[in-house]
C-alpha cells in the first residue's frame, strides 16, 4: 500500500513540475500582424509567431495560405531552439494552413529539437526543380503533414530518435538525388533510429519524377519502416544499414523513369564506414509487406547472399513472382479480402491524388475537400493490413515500447507511457 501512494506521490508530483510553468496557446495567421498578442482574435504573423515562442508552449496556425521568404532568409525554423521540452506547432481545428515560399518554391523548414509538428501542408503548386528540404534536429515529431512537389523532401542526417507518422508526400523527389525521406544517420545507437510509420507516399511517374520514397543509404542504423504505402513511386524502398525493421508495409505500384519497388541490398554501397561491425554487410528485417501487381522491377539478392541476420520472411506478392521465406502468392481477386478495396478502386484512389495537387493553384488545393476523402481510404487500407499482419512483441519498434499497444497517459507528461515504462517508474521510484 506504501509503495502505490508513493507512486502516486510521484506521478502528482510529476505532473505539476514536469511540464514548463508558464506553457502557452498562440496563434498565427496569414493575416497576422507583429503588433499583434497572439490571441485568437489578435494572431500573429507565423514568422512573429515561432520567435516568441518558448519551451513548452503550443502555436496554433489558423487557416489559409502562409507564404514566406526561404530562399533569401533561409530556414523556416519551428519550434524554440534549444529546448529539451516537447512544445507544439500545429494546425488550428478544422483549419487546412498551407505553408509556401513567396518565390514559388517549396520552402526550406527546419524542425528544432523537442518539437511536434501536426497536421500542416508544405508545398508548391508545381513540381519544384531546386532541392529545397525539411530537417530536423534531434526528438521530433512530425505527425499528420502534407508535403507536396518537392524536389528534396525530408532529409535526416545525424538527428536521433525522431518520428515521421501519418504524414502524406505526394509528387515529392525527383530525379536520382530527391527523397521523400532520406535516412542517413550513420552513426545511430539502439534506441536511436527513426520510426517511419503509416505515413503515405503517392509520385507521379513521369520522366524524371517520384525520386525515392522511403531511402535509407549511407549505412543508418535501428530505423523502423512500419506500415506505409507507397503507389506510383519510381524508387518504393531502398534499405542500406544494420538494425533496420520494414514490416507491414503497402508497396502497390511503381513507374516512371526508374520503376524500382524495392532495393534490398546486401551490401552497404559505397560507403563502408570503419566502425561497422559487420564488414559491410546490410542486416535487416524485411516481413509481412505487401508488394503490388505493378512492381516486377525489383534488386533483391538470393538469401543465399544475405547476411545470416538478415530476415525476409512472410511477404505477399500479387501477381509477382515472390522471394524469401514463406513467401505468398495472390492474384488481384485476392486484394479486396487483404486490404479492403479492390486492386482498380486503389488505382483510382492514387489517381484522384495525384490529380489533386497537378496544375492547380495554391488556393485550389486548399479548397479541395475530396483530398481527404481519398487519404481516408489508403488509411484504411493500411489499417486493413496492419492489423493482419502484426505480431505481438514482434515488431522492433526501434526502442519505442510496443507491448499490444496498450498505453497509459501519465499527468504532466505530453507523450503517453507505456506498461514498460510505467514499471520502469515502479521500480525506481517505489522501493
Amino acid at each position: 500500500m506504501k509503495k502505490i501512494l508513493f507512486l502516486l506521490a510521484i506521478i502528482f508530483v510529476f505532473g505539476i513540475f514536469a511540464s514548463p510553468t508558464f506553457a502557452a496557446d498562440y496563434y498565427v495567421s496569414p493575416s497576422g500582424s507583429s503588433t499583434g498578442d497572439g490571441s485568437m482574435s489578435n494572431p500573429w504573423d507565423l514568422l512573429t509567431g515561432n520567435s516568441r515562442m518558448r519551451p513548452g508552449d503550443t502555436l496554433i496556425l489558423k487557416d489559409g495560405i502562409y507564404a514566406v521568404d526561404t530562399v533569401n532568409r533561409g530556414w523556416l525554423f519551428l519550434g524554440p531552439s534549444g529546448s529539451t521540452v516537447r512544445s507544439i506547432v500545429k494546425a488550428d481545428i478544422n483549419a487546412r494552413p498551407i505553408i509556401t515560399d513567396i518565390a514559388v518554391h517549396t520552402p526550406n523548414v527546419f524542425t528544432n529539437s523537442f518539437t511536434r509538428v501536426e497536421s500542416l501542408w508544405f508545398g508548391t503548386p508545381s513540381k519544384d526543380t531546386a532541392e529545397y528540404v525539411i530537417q530536423n534536429g534531434n526528438d521530433v515529431e512530425l505527425v499528420n503533414n502534407t508535403y507536396f512537389n518537392y524536389f528534396g523532401g525530408l532529409n535526416e542526417g545525424g538527428s536521433t530518435r525522431n518520428k515521421y507518422i501519418g504524414n502524406r508526400f505526394i509528387r515529392s523527389g525527383h530525379d536520382n538525388r530527391g527523397h521523400s525521406i532520406y535516412i542517413n544517420n550513420m552513426m545511430a545507437k539502439p534506441g536511436e533510429g527513426a520510426l517511419i510509420e503509416k505515413n503515405i507516399h503517392i509520385g507521379k511517374p513521369l520522366s524524371f519524377e517520384g525520386g525515392y520514397a522511403t531511402h535509407l543509404w549511407h549505412n543508418p542504423g535501428y530505423v523502423t519502416v512500419h506500415n506505409n504505402f507507397y503507389g506510383d513511386v519510381c524508387y518504393g524502398i531502398v534499405v542500406q544499414g544494420k538494425g533496420n525493421s520494414v514490416q507491414d508495409d503497402i508497396l502497390w505500384s511503381s513507374g516512371g523513369w526508374q520503376n524500382v519497388a524495392l532495393w534490398l541490398p546486401t551490401d552497404n554501397e559505397y560507403w563502408p564506414p570503419p566502425q561497422d561491425a559487420n564488414n559491410g554487410k546490410n542486416v535487416f528485417t524485411f516481413r509481412h509487406n505487401f508488394l503490388g501487381p505493378n512492381n516486377a522491377n525489383r534488386l533483391v539478392s538470393p538469401m543465399t547472399s544475405y547476411d545470416p541476420q538478415v530476415i525476409i520472411d512472410d511477404n505477399y506478392f500479387v501477381n509477382i513472382p515472390g522471394f524469401g521465406n514463406n513467401q505468398k502468392t495472390l492474384t488481384l481477386n485476392d486484394v479486396p479480402a487483404r486490404l479492403g478495396v479492390s486492386g482498380p478502386e486503389l488505382d483510382t484512389v492514387i489517381a484522384n491524388i495525384e490529380n489533386s495537387f497537378t496544375g492547380k493553384t495554391l488556393q485550389q488545393i486548399h479548397d479541395d475537400q475530396a483530398i481527404e476523402s481519398n487519404f481516408k481510404i489508403i488509411s484504411a487500407v493500411q489499417d486493413a493490413w496492419a492489423g493482419a499482419g502484426l505480431i505481438p512483441g514482434d515488431l522492433n519498434r526501434d526502442g519505442y515500447v510496443d507491448i499490444n499497444d496498450m498505453k497509459i497517459a501519465l499527468i504532466g507528461f505530453d507523450t503517453p507511457y507505456t506498461i514498460f515504462d510505467l514499471s520502469k517508474v515502479i521500480t525506481n521510484f517505489g522501493k
